[in-house]
């Protein structure tokens, strides 16, 4: 069974982007009650290495969750970030920050923001998922 992580940021209305960038997750594909934390506007990142954002809240009903693969996003990162830097998912901490700097980083995507501002919280930038894995930049 696949597992995944979830990256806790603030939640939002979902703005759907068109056919073919959504996944819906599924109860049956996870561990007993791995999907219900998940709340729109939360970066999910699976064990494959594919991340999305949640544009559904988990549904109890149905029992499952759908993510965006390929949108905008505004996500928390823990570094100063310039536009066009690569944001990766630290599978050790949990924390998004740019630049790849360990074995357990994932590739989520480019920020679309130039934000210095970074002290001790992660702040809030748009960031362009990626859903093809690591590239060349």
């Amino acid at each position: 069974m696949p597992y995944l992580d979830i990256v806790e940021a603030s939640k939002h209305e979902a703005r759907s982007e068109g056919g073919g960038n959504h996944i819906t997750l599924t109860d049956a594909d996870f561990a007993a009650g791995e999907l219900e934390d998940i709340t729109s506007g939360d970066l999910v990142v699976l064990d494959t290495g594919l991340c999305g954002v949640a544009l559904t809240d988990y549904n109890e009903d149905n029992g499952e969750v759908v993510i965006d693969i390929t949108g905008c996003h505004y996500l928390p990162i823990s570094d100063v970030v310039s536009i066009c830097s690569r944001i990766y998912y630290d599978e050790d901490s949990g924390i998004l920050h740019a630049g790849n700097t360990g074995d357990n980083d994932v590739f989520v995507g480019f920020s679309l923001a130039y934000d210095t501002s970074y002290t001790s919280a992660a702040v809030d930038i748009p960031v362009r998922l990626w859903p093809f894995g690591e590239c060349e930049a």
